[in-house]
């Protein structure tokens, strides 16, 4: 899968996640067989990363989605966003040059977030992407004149990590799917505001995050510590989204063994 210099190819980095997924099942003898009278589910490679929106039209190839799918985090490259592991996280082995899974981990409160709520991120005219939330969006809050409210209407794809870094809260809308920014809120320790179509009052968003309280922020903030890790994939910073996507297709196997006897 991977060329000669081991390294992935300069598609888009944040589409890789199935790739990064395929080798590591490739070389885990302990969950995969080649024997399907063993097997409990098939593992099917689709390489959704050629027919992806952003790439191109996914036509006949994808038109009926598999109704036990299994969802996994973006894959986000090492530079920059692994080097933000620290600024957002205390490691107990804090001198390492690498982090690993075993290591206690604290979130990071001394550098300041002065932003109550960040996004960087572009919008399309047609409403069905994004369900029309990030039209809604940027529409009432696009042109802020709140000097802790960061909005970079024209940056795609993703976000700026420093900008995130800075922020309490980061706006992690979908776009013809659950995007990248998700993943990108979590590892720079800014809680992810997802917002579903017909599900929050929009208009209301700024005033609900500014009665949060510190306290209440602070326990969102320790979560963000104890879960971090599975949204990035690199097991030399300590990533386990591996793990939790194996743990995810168990879960699903479980509930389809449960099916079966309704």
């Amino acid at each position: 899968m991977r060329p000669f210099t081991d390294t992935w190819p300069l598609h888009f980095p944040i589409y890789l996640a199935e790739q990064e997924f395929f080798t590591r099942l490739l070389n885990d003898s302990v969950v995969r067989t080649e024997n399907p009278w063993e097997a409990n589910l098939f593992f099917i490679p689709t390489f959704t990363y050629y027919y992806i929106g952003n790439i191109g039209f996914p036509g006949q190839q994808f038109a009926t989605v598999p109704e036990h799918d299994v969802a996994f985090p973006n894959y986000l490259p090492t530079e920059p966003w692994m080097r933000r592991l620290r600024l957002a996280y205390v490691y107990g082995n804090d001198s390492a040059s690498s982090l690993s899974y075993g290591d206690p981990v604290r979130f990071n409160r001394s550098a300041p977030r002065d932003l109550l709520l960040s996004f960087d991120g572009f919008s399309k005219e047609d409403m069905v992407y994004s369900a029309g939330v990030r039209q809604g969006f940027l529409a009432l809050f696009g042109n802020t004149t709140r000097p802790d409210v960061a909005i970079n209407k024209g940056r795609e794809p993703g976000a700026d990590p420093a900008t995130m870094l800075r922020s309490r809260f980061c706006f992690a809308p979908q776009g013809q799917g659950w995007g990248v920014r998700l993943s990108q809120a979590v590892i720079s320790g800014c809680v992810p505001v997802l917002v579903h179509d017909h599900t929050y009052p929009l208009h209301r968003l700024l005033d609900m995050l500014d009665d949060i309280t510190p306290a209440q922020v602070a326990a969102l903030q320790d979560g963000l510590a104890a879960v971090h890790r599975a949204f990035f994939w690199q097991p030399e910073a300590g990533g386990r989204a591996y793990e939790h996507t194996l743990l995810s297709l168990h879960r699903r196997l479980t509930n389809m063994w449960t099916a079966l006897f309704k």
